[in-house]
């Protein structure tokens, strides 16, 4: 197996190529939702970007992330109710890393 590793330049032009693409979205995702720890570290990135090049993007999202509770292994979120915030909303789920898809898979099914 090969890994290969992006460096800042690299994942700055990713993100900025993503947030353009979000713009052209017709229902743009308004609730964020990150998952897990490497999820959480992809939005610190991307707000980071929003800041610096897209502030307008601020007033429109907001941000509820997801955890896999490691005593029992099941999706859960930050102390929230996910029926109320994700109510009426186009949401995004995302994580920086993906194996198989079935953590991905637990949290839209929760």
């Amino acid at each position: 197996m090969v890994s290969n590793f992006l460096g800042k330049e690299e994942v700055f032009a990713y993100l900025s190529d993503f947030l353009k693409r979000l713009q052209e979205f017709e229902s743009f995702p308004t609730l964020w939702c990150p998952l897990t720890p490497s999820g959480n570290e992809l939005l610190e990135r991307l707000l980071d970007l929003i800041s610096d090049k897209y502030p307008h993007f601020i007033d429109k999202i907001s941000v509820l992330p997801i955890y896999i509770n490691e005593k029992t292994g099941k999706i859960e979120f930050d102390g929230k109710s996910p029926s109320k915030d994700i109510s009426g909303k186009n949401v995004l789920v995302f994580d920086s890393v993906i194996h198989s898809g079935s953590t991905m898979t637990q949290a839209i099914s929760k």
